[in-house]
């Protein structure tokens, strides 16, 4: 694990969740979602496990001090959470969840790949 200082976009962010930890966050968050005929999901977590292992941003986590930590390997393997969905509500809750919070300071990952199956 190596810690970096934060880059003034970084040091905003982190200012706004650390003085007020317990407030509703709506910062920075990206949510995409599609459909795949025929996904393999242990290609995908094979997928996600090599470019987590390539792209060092995606093994970082701002620590609760403000620090930037980087860990220095990704896990071997990756599993992604199944999500089983309600017909009537579709993919409303699924979105809400991802949408309407934030990861915690000093943990990680600070994203989240979760499948559902085609049908549900």
């Amino acid at each position: 694990v190596t810690h970096r200082p934060l880059n003034e976009l970084q040091q905003a962010s982190y200012v706004a969740r650390a003085s007020a930890p317990h407030a509703a966050w709506n910062g920075c968050q990206i949510y995409a979602s599609f459909e795949a005929a025929d996904l393999d999901p242990r290609a995908l977590e094979r997928s996600l496990a090599e470019l987590v292992h390539r792209h060092a941003p995606l093994r970082a986590a701002v620590t609760a001090d403000g620090r930037l930590e980087v860990r220095s390997a990704a896990p071997a393997r990756w599993s992604i959470p199944v999500v089983e969905l309600e017909a009537a509500a579709g993919l409303a809750p699924v979105r809400d969840e991802m949408t309407g919070g934030a990861f915690p300071l000093g943990g990680w990952p600070a994203f989240a790949v979760p499948a559902t199956p085609a049908g549900s």
